[in-house]
């Protein structure tokens, strides 16, 4: 399915529940699973370094509410100023943005049960965050050398190649 102008940079697709991401220009597509028709398209606030990530997040409710918590699934994007910002997909959400040290770079990854996301910046360092209604980070892996490859997810952690030749794991 076309999405946006041919001449505009369309990253690698994110998956989700509710369809396909996908990053092109300034927008955010949410595509059909089987038919590839286009279902939500959503402005970005920046123009995007990184494909979309998504993560499942757990919505905590107002303090004295008596609503359960609930799980709302976010698209999360990083832009060329270093800046992250999640887009609800489940329901609507303020994007939520937070700031990392550099540029984005490579593609960003989720643990397999979606909770835990990593983003790595051009400047050697992965951020791992949580899901939860404020995305936080949970720590920073730094690389002397640099990252020299994209990052991985396995079963208990994340995986990321140096500029040193060291293949790290994370978590």
């Amino acid at each position: 399915t076309a999405c946006g102008a041919l001449s505009t940079t369309a990253y690698p697709a994110g998956l989700s529940t509710q369809g396909v991401l996908v990053v092109q220009g300034e927008l955010l597509y949410v595509l059909d699973w089987v038919t590839g028709k286009q279902l939500a398209a959503k402005k970005l606030a920046n123009s995007v370094s990184s494909s979309v990530a998504v993560m499942d997040a757990i919505i905590e409710p107002p303090p004295g509410s008596t609503r359960p918590a609930r799980q709302n699934s976010m698209a999360i994007v990083g832009d060329y100023t270093g800046m992250l910002t999640a887009y609800g997909l489940t329901e609507k959400l303020n994007p939520w943005t937070g700031k990392i040290d550099s540029r984005s770079e490579a593609r960003p990854v989720t643990s397999a049960d979606r909770k835990i996301l990593a983003f790595a910046s051009n400047n050697g360092k992965v951020y791992i965050y949580s899901g939860s209604t404020q995305p936080a980070v949970l720590f920073r892996f730094e690389s002397t050398a640099g990252i020299s490859g994209s990052l991985s997810a396995g079963k208990d952690g994340f995986y990321i190649g140096t500029g040193e030749g060291v293949l790290a794991k994370i978590g």
